[in-house]
């Protein structure tokens, strides 16, 4: 708890300094050409002005599961970059496993609505489609790839839950197969965004 809370102060500050800098920025940063300045600068707003929606969403959406099954969310916590909510009730494993699922479906959701919001914005408009394209590979490769990796490696968060085979073996299997398809989707999604316009 108490590195979580200094990551944040940290990232607080680097938040500040780059909302800074867009605002004294603003008319050039989104003008043409799309420098490695501008490049480093969007990846820079994307996670430290962007993401902390997604990491609000992610608990909003543990919190609705929450209500959907009958529970009340006795705590809700947002810390921009982190955060948690404590559901109480009597719960069956089922439904467990829909409270733990639900935030990291809404993440993985905001990533695709970024990446698609990326695909409609012109080409002409690089620095703004950069913004949103790299912002949401970031949110769904974090929701499918780093936070799995996170819970199994700390065995706490919400994918423990979630691939708990031996309490929902159906369930865990099914989310299997979605996580699966859900990260090749995504990829080969990138990549025909990534391509050259012909």
């Amino acid at each position: 708890m108490l590195i979580s809370a200094l990551f944040t102060i940290v990232y607080i500050f680097r938040a500040a300094r780059v909302l800074y800098i867009l605002i004294r920025e603003w008319s050039s940063f989104w003008k043409p050409p799309l420098t490695p300045y501008k490049r480093r600068l969007a990846q820079e707003a994307g996670f430290f002005l962007i993401i902390p929606l997604g990491v609000l969403l992610h608990e909003v959406g543990h919190a609705v599961a929450t209500w959907m099954v009958g529970g009340r969310v006795v705590r809700f916590r947002w810390y921009l970059f982190w955060g948690y909510v404590v559901p109480v009730g009597h719960f069956t494993p089922a439904q467990d496993w829909w409270i733990a699922l639900s935030g990291n479906l809404v993440s993985v959701l905001f990533g695709w609505m970024l990446l698609w919001l990326g695909s409609r914005v012109s080409r002409r408009q690089e620095v703004l489609r950069y913004l949103l394209l790299t912002t949401g590979e970031f949110q769904v490769y974090y929701a499918l790839i780093g936070y799995p990796l996170l819970s199994f490696a700390g065995l706490v968060g919400d994918w423990i839950i979630i691939y708990r085979f031996s309490v929902t073996p159906v369930l865990s299997a099914l989310t299997a197969l979605f996580h699966i398809g859900a990260l090749l989707l995504t990829r080969r999604w990138i990549k025909r965004l990534n391509q050259p316009a012909v």
